[in-house]
């Protein structure tokens, strides 16, 4: 049994269809319970969450958002064939330039929960070790949360400057507890499809020209590849293409007869 984890504050179109339609065609494969938890603070609804698995006998939470859809139909097979104590799929900023939102440290010393410029995106191709992970399509097996009960450890106990994500992630290393992000599935993010980045960057990208600040990396800490070509919009659009997601025009609304075609 897996419990499947919502919190809902805010209404994104996509968001509930593209749920509604891969809860139905995995419910009865998975044994999925839905905890859909709408109008109250996120770290409250992970603590329930957590509470209400253990309760059901889970093995599993998977934890997504209200901001997130476009979830493929296989997506958990794919998560738990890789076996990890978490493990996740790759999302992305909502907001220009949309960097991909999978962290490592610069420096190890440093914690997740210290308000400094530390963590620098990176784009795995596959599964790749991460320090942070987000909550956009992420696996956690219940076993993770029992280590920290028994070491005395809530990471949803607060909510403050830090976001409980970045919480959960340096508790699980503080455990020795490894975090996974899995690169060959992008989880779409906000009201940007994957497949008008592309035409959204270049069109961001010639505003930023026009005003003479075409260099980001004061914004987001990038990792040596992203430093190598500004905004690695190409290699984005290629993981695109490479998924065989068609690419539309800026000026087209993409259709969503299917969120999962």
């Amino acid at each position: 049994m897996i419990l499947l984890n919502v919190p809902f504050n805010k209404a994104y179109k996509w968001h509930i269809p593209s749920l509604m339609e891969w809860y139905a065609r995995n419910q009865a494969k998975h044994e999925l319970v839905l905890n859909w938890v709408p109008w109250r603070p996120l770290q409250k609804v992970l603590q329930g969450a957590v509470e209400r698995a253990r309760r059901l006998g889970c093995t599993h939470i998977l934890f997504t958002e209200h901001d997130h859809w476009g979830y493929p139909v296989d997506g958990l097979d794919v998560l738990l064939a890789h076996d990890k104590d978490v493990v996740g799929f790759l999302t992305h900023y909502k907001e220009p330039p949309y960097f991909p939102m999978a962290y490592r440290k610069k420096d190890p010393s440093l914690t997740m929960l210290e308000r400094k410029k530390n963590l620098r995106v990176f784009r795995p191709s596959g599964l790749a070790q991460c320090d942070l992970i987000t909550w956009a399509f992420t696996l956690v097996k219940m076993s993770v949360f029992d280590k920290m009960k028994d070491a005395g450890q809530d990471p949803f106990a607060s909510w403050g400057a830090v976001p409980p994500d970045s919480c959960f992630c340096q508790t699980c290393e503080d455990l020795g507890i490894e975090r996974w992000v899995d690169g060959s599935i992008e989880i779409e993010h906000g009201d940007v499809p994957i497949s008008h980045i592309p035409a959204m960057r270049r069109a961001f990208e010639s505003i930023l020209a026009s005003q003479r600040r075409l260099n980001l990396h004061g914004m987001v800490e990038l990792d040596e590849e992203h430093d190598i070509i500004p905004y690695q919009l190409e290699l984005q659009k290629e993981a695109i293409q490479a998924r065989n997601v068609k690419l539309a025009p800026a000026d087209e609304v993409p259709a969503h007869d299917s969120v999962l075609a």
